[in-house]
């Protein structure tokens, strides 16, 4: 028997201990109700169930979010139902004023109450509010990251697509000869000049030789010097002529010499025909009375306009045979280079067709074009003075290059509201994209917008040519994409990244709608409930605020004569079914939310009991543990007693 180590009380004191401890963890998960009350209770099941709350929290705010959506949605609707009320009240004035048996008084009367009326729209647009944000003043529709807006104009209200089919402007001529002298100095016409000036001194023996080409034929003449009376220069141009001539004789080629304005004049009697100063001059010259006669301008000047910009050009002088191709192309390359300096780079494009020189603008659009003014290089050039011609695009087409495909759209022409124009012009630019590009069209702060769908550097919009850019105000260019989404109202409707919805509620203000001008007088053809044209008007006096104070900033509508009252009846429709859009958008994204509700307290029971069976304790099976180690505990604690009696046997062999 041994007494130094009593292996059986340790044997029993280890097991006590150990189901003293089994005992504790079914003492705490029985008072907790959980089954993982610490990660060494189930290490893989903490990590799931922690991820399942983070989840099911995520919902339930979610859930919560999108009943603030809904409360959000029904505060603009509430307003819009009352912009609704306000124009079935317009209209109904509209047709009262109509009715041939009022008076002008009456009208006037009439016209009082829709002014109100038209400024209480405008403050149900600019004041509606839900946690400080406005709602119906456009602020809040959908805006990106990639985009193309209008640059300084604004286009709210309603715009006129018209449909300007012009030829565009191709400014030229037949060249005059194969050879061409763009000179310093010249008389006029296509030739060669010299300008001769009295100073009071004769011809000298040492200044009297004139070397010229005329028709391939070089000849040097002198004249005789001798005092002359009579007309100074019909003297001396017979003496050039006739000495001009005469070297020319058998060569087929002849010359006229005249005075035009002062200056001294040679031209080829051939049609055809050139003539170049090749040398020499007659520096001084006197014929008895003295005459000063003036230079005339260089002969090397183009005045242009391009898109109404007008610009004078100087050529570079020299000669030109423009039967050669390196000729041609140094004079087009002349030609281009100045304009690209005077009016911008790529504004014009210069070429030879047909025979002719043509000076085209290379933007297309109502305002686009090319025209020559004059210059004294003109004539030379085969050039004629014209009058502006609109482009051949019509207004109604525009270009774009979208996240780097080129596409071409066009609207049908006619008066159209903003919320028409951005929708119909982001069905055609989608349709005309051959991949789905989700492009985005909308009003921001009174301009268009129009937007990739694709987020980052390879989105990009760039506005090219087209009669729409200009009307519709927006600017040539290209701008590039950055990683946002985009800043219209998103609702967080998921309990994860990017489970959002996004809410564009549109600009309900009298302007938008149609209902008001900022411009005076303004008239706006519109179709009544036939189909046929009616032409409505606004005020040319400002009686319409903007509802937050008594600023006058609008035109309403004119109601002053029956014609202009039933016209304003269209107007006033076509408002109502702008409104009814926007509250059947609103109205689409209640619902929407109701459902998002639905699911997502469905998704939250569903997480919460599965999260329930990984955490939960079940009760009953507990308890039966807990006895278990309880009893196991007592036994334990009665046998390390038994054990502990055990070496007293050893005092029994000591008596």
């Amino acid at each position: 028997m041994r007494i130094n180590h009593n292996i059986a009380a340790l044997n029993t004191h280890r097991q006590l201990a150990f189901n003293n401890t089994n005992a504790g963890k079914s003492l705490e998960k029985l008072s907790s109700g959980l089954r993982i009350n610490r990660a060494g209770d189930d290490a893989a099941g903490l990590a799931i169930s922690e991820k399942m709350r983070g989840q099911i929290s995520g919902l339930d705010m979610a859930s919560r979010n999108a009943q603030d959506g809904i409360s959000l949605i029904q505060t603009a609707e509430g307003a819009l139902n009352e912009t609704h009320s306000i124009l079935q009240r317009m209209r109904e004035l509209a047709v009262q004023a109509s009715n041939g048996t009022n008076t002008s008084a009456d009208r006037d009367e009439i016209q009082k109450e829709v002014n109100q009326l038209t400024s209480e729209i405008n403050r149900i647009g600019n004041s509606t509010e839900f946690n400080k944000m406005k709602l119906l003043d456009g602020k809040l529709n959908s805006t990106a990251a990639t985009s193309a807006t209008a640059t300084g104009k604004s286009i709210a209200g309603r715009v006129n697509i018209v449909d300007a089919a012009s030829n565009g402007r191709v400014v030229g001529g037949e060249k005059a000869a194969d050879s061409l002298s763009i000179n310093e100095a010249q008389g006029g016409g296509v030739s060669g000049s010299i300008t001769y000036t009295a100073n009071g001194r004769n011809i000298t023996e040492d200044n009297n030789e004139l070397t010229l080409t005329v028709d391939g034929h070089q000849v040097t003449i002198a004249l005789p010097v001798a005092d002359r009376t009579g007309d100074p220069r019909g003297l001396f141009a017979a003496d050039l002529a006739n000495a001009i001539n005469t070297a020319l004789n058998g060569t087929g080629a002849s010359v006229t010499v005249s005075f035009n304005t002062g200056n001294l004049q040679i031209n080829s009697a051939d049609a055809n025909g050139t003539v170049k100063l090749d040398g020499g001059g007659f520096v001084d010259a006197h014929f008895g009375t003295q005459t000063e006669v003036a230079a005339q301008a260089a002969a090397n000047t183009l005045d242009i306009e391009i898109d109404g910009v007008s610009r004078t050009i100087t050529l570079d002088s020299g000669d030109l045979d423009l039967t050669d191709a390196a000729d041609q192309t140094a004079l087009i390359n002349d030609i281009q280079a100045k304009l690209d300096t005077e009016f911008g780079t790529n504004r014009a494009q210069v070429s030879i067709v047909d025979g002719k020189l043509a000076i085209q603008s290379t933007a297309t659009g109502f305002r686009s074009s090319a025209n020559i003014t004059g210059g004294s290089a003109a004539a030379q050039l085969g050039l004629t003075t014209s009058t502006a011609v609109a482009g051949a695009d019509p207004n109604s087409q525009i270009d774009l290059v979208v996240d780097g495909e080129a596409i071409s759209v066009s609207l049908t022409t006619g008066e159209k509201s903003l919320s028409v124009l951005a929708s119909e012009l982001e069905d055609a630019i989608n349709s005309a994209t051959a991949t789905a590009k989700d492009v985005k069209v909308s009003i921001v702060d009174g301009k268009l917008s129009i937007t990739s769908g694709t987020v980052g550097a390879e989105g990009t919009i760039q506005v090219k040519t087209g009669g729409l850019a200009t009307t519709l105000g927006l600017g040539a260019g290209t701008v590039t994409g950055t990683d946002e989404t985009n800043n219209d109202l998103q609702f967080q409707i998921g309990a994860n990244t990017g489970q959002f919805m996004s809410v564009s509620l549109g600009d309900a203000r009298a302007n938008v709608l149609g209902i008001s001008s900022d411009t005076a007088g303004k008239t706006l053809t519109v179709k009544d409930a036939n189909g046929k044209e009616v032409q409505a008007s606004f005020k040319a006096i400002s009686e319409v605020t903007n509802g937050t104070d008594n600023s006058n900033v609008e035109y309403a509508l004119d109601l002053s004569t029956s014609e202009k009252a039933s016209a304003a009846i269209a107007v006033l429709d076509q408002a109502s079914a702008d409104v009814s859009g926007i509250r059947s958008k609103l109205g689409a994204y209640q619902n929407r939310l109701e459902h998002t509700i639905n699911n997502l307290g469905t998704s939250s029971e569903n997480l919460t009991a599965a999260e329930s069976r990984i955490r939960d304790v079940d009760m009953a099976k507990e308890m039966m543990e807990f006895t278990k180690n309880n009893i196991l505990t007592q036994a334990a604690q009665a046998m390390l007693a038994q054990a502990n009696q055990q070496p007293q046997g050893v005092l029994q062999l000591l008596r």
